[in-house]
C-alpha cells in the first residue's frame, strides 16, 4: 500500500507541473515529500506516534517547506533543537500516560549500573515503583520471583548501555517504548489476564536498548 501512496502523490505533483509549467520541483522536495508521507504512513497504520515516526514525519515537512520556499533556508539549522524538543516531549508524553498513576512522589527503588555492570534480584517491592539507570553499562533486574501486592510501574532509563528485564507470566506485562538510535523489546508473549497484577514498564534508550525476557525457569522446563 505504502509504494501506491507514494506513487500516487509523485503522479499528482508532476501534473502539477504539467499543467502549471512556471512551477519546476526540484529532485530535493520529491525525496523530503517521500519522507513526509512515508512518516505519516507509519503514524497512520501503526495508530500511535513514536519518536521515530515523528522525526521521519516533522524532517520530511521542514525540508518539503523549505524546498516550496515557504520557509526560510536557515531554518534547516534548528533541525537538532527541534529533534531534541521532540525527545523531551516524547519521553514527557509515555511517561504521563502510564496506565497507572506515576508520579516522583511516588516510592520508587532505583538500581543502577553507571559505568558498571550490576545484577539485581528483587523478590520483594513494599508497595514501591522501580526506577533504573543504565550509562555506559549493563544491568539486569530479575523479577522472576517478585511478589507483589498491586499492579506497579518500572521506568527504565538506558544511555549507551543494555538493560534486561527478566520477567515472570505470574504478571502481565505492558510495555511502552521511547528508542533513539537504540531498541526496546519483549522477546516473549505473556497472556493477559484481569486475575493477574500488572507490571507496566517505559522503557526509555538513547544510543542503547532494553529487552524483557522470562525467567530462566520457565525457559529450562
Amino acid at each position: 500500500m505504502l509504494l501506491g501512496i507514494l506513487v500516487l502523490v509523485l503522479g499528482l505533483i508532476s501534473l502539477i507541473e504539467v499543467i502549471f509549467p512556471t512551477i519546476a520541483f526540484t529532485f530535493w522536495f520529491y525525496v523530503s515529500v517521500i519522507i513526509f508521507v512515508c512518516g505519516l504512513y507509519k503514524i497512520i497504520i501503526e495508530e500511535k506516534i513514536t519518536i521515530i515516526n515523528a522525526i521521519i514525519t516533522i524532517l520530511g515537512l521542514l525540508f518539503s517547506l523549505v524546498n516550496l520556499d515557504i520557509l526560510p533556508p536557515y531554518l534547516i539549522n534548528a533541525i537538532i533543537p527541534i529533534l531534541i524538543i521532540i525527545l523531551g516531549v516524547t519521553i514527557i508524553y509515555n511517561t504521563s500516560s502510564l496506565k497507572k498513576p506515576y508520579s516522583r512522589n511516588n516510592k520508587s527503588k532505583r538500581y543502577n549500573a553507571i559505568l558498571s555492570d550490576n545484577i539485581e534480584k528483587i523478590k520483594t517491592l513494599d508497595k514501591s515503583d522501580i526506577e533504573s539507570y543504565t550509562v555506559f553499562g549493563n544491568l539486569k533486574l530479575d523479577l522472576s520471583d517478585l511478589e507483589i501486592e498491586d499492579d506497579i510501574n518500572m521506568i527504565v532509563y538506558t544511555i549507551f548501555g543494555e538493560s534486561t528485564i527478566i520477567a515472570s507470566d505470574k504478571y502481565n506485562i505492558d510495555l511502552t517504548s521511547t528508542a533513539v538510535l537504540g531498541e526496546n523489546i519483549k522477546k516473549f508473549d505473556i497472556e493477559d489476564s484481569k486475575n493477574k497484577k500488572t507490571i507496566y514498564i517505559n522503557c526509555i534508550s538513547i544510543f542503547g536498548g532494553a529487552k524483557i525476557t522470562k525467567n530462566d525457569k520457565a525457559k529450562n522446563k
